[in-house]
């Protein structure tokens, strides 16, 4: 048997299948240790991402036009509750564009270690 890649991360929209009633990293727990799958029991929603889920609540609520579609979950309610996680990729992600701005810059010339 020859393995090119694994990857063991799953998709962007587990959380939708979850809301739905999909636990898609369980189920795949228990294929792994070779136990019985439960009965699933699922309902369609209509899952948005976050940017999406708060362009809809900022119409609704906010700007209040007309019809906006009602929607049956987002990460933006995970955001919310613990927002931590999503704080500290967006730092991340802000030292990784401007970080060399500040990166030290010793003047000092340090001699070759075997000169």
């Amino acid at each position: 048997v020859k393995v090119l890649e694994i990857n063991g991360r799953f998709w962007q929209s587990v959380p939708g299948s979850y809301y739905a009633g999909v636990n898609f990293p369980y189920l795949a727990t228990l294929v792994g240790l070779n136990r019985e799958l439960p009965p699933l029991n699922f309902q369609p929603i209509h899952y948005v991402n976050p940017k999406t889920a708060l362009k809809i609540f900022t119409q609704k609520y906010i700007f209040r036009k007309g019809e906006i579609q009602e929607f049956g979950g987002s990460k933006l309610e995970m955001h919310l509750k613990d927002p931590l996680p999503l704080i500290m990729t967006r730092l991340i992600q802000l030292y990784k564009k401007i970080g060399h701005l500040f990166a030290f810059r010793s003047s000092i010339v340090h001699p070759h270690p075997l000169a």
